[in-house]
Formats: C-alpha cells, sequence, structure tokens
C-alpha cells in the first residue's frame, strides 16, 4: 500500500466526520487490518492501546449494537467488519469491501 492509498483513506475518513477530526486510532486500525484480518487482541498489541480506546474508535468504523437505543448503528464509513470469533469473547475485523475499493481505486459507496 502506497502513500497514494493511504491518502485517500484519510481523505474519505475526514469527509466522512464534517466539523470533528478523523479519528486517527481508527485509521491505525484500518490500516492495521489492511494488512491481514486482526483480533481486538492483535489490535492492542499493534497499537498499544487499551481495549476501550479501540472499542470508542472502532465505532467511527465498523457497524456496532447500542444496547441503550437497541438498534444498529452503521457509521458514516463504514470500513471495517466485525465478526465473531466462535467458542471465545472477542471478534475480528477485516476491510469491507468499500474499504477495499477505496484502497484499490479511491472510489467509494457511500452508505444508503
Amino acid at each position: 500500500m502506497g502513500s497514494t492509498e493511504i491518502l485517500r483513506l484519510i481523505q474519505a475518513m475526514r469527509q466522512a466526520t464534517p466539523g470533528r477530526a478523523a479519528n486517527v486510532l481508527a485509521l491505525e486500525c484500518v490500516l492495521h487490518c489492511a494488512e491481514q484480518e486482526r483480533s481486538m487482541a492483535d489490535l492492542m498489541a499493534l497499537t498499544g492501546a487499551s481495549n476501550g480506546r479501540l472499542s470508542e474508535a472502532l465505532r467511527g468504523v465498523a457497524v456496532h449494537w447500542n444496547s441503550k437505543g437497541a438498534e444498529l448503528i452503521e457509521p458514516p464509513l463504514n470500513l471495517l467488519k466485525r465478526r465473531k470469533i466462535s467458542g471465545v469473547r472477542g471478534y475480528r475485523f477485516s476491510l469491507t469491501r468499500n474499504a477495499q475499493k477505496l484502497l484499490d481505486s479511491g472510489t467509494i459507496t457511500a452508505p444508503q
């Protein structure tokens, strides 16, 4: 992955969150997941961030469940898919098709 692809990703993240700064920890997680699928433990080790900080950052780039509102929340820029790891308490994260398209071609499909 070259600097052009990374710049596209940064620009897309910035444009998806007008009025707010793009989350650098979320960006770092997306780039780690672009290399290969990662578990939360992997991301904690790679970033040095706590589980709570990672969970907060990942809510901005991955679909998540809001238990208070009992609803599924899709972020403006859905870049990571979260999958439950069988038999244990934890998740694995990998790139969504939109994220892969963004990194490959520089275009992304807006959420419906």
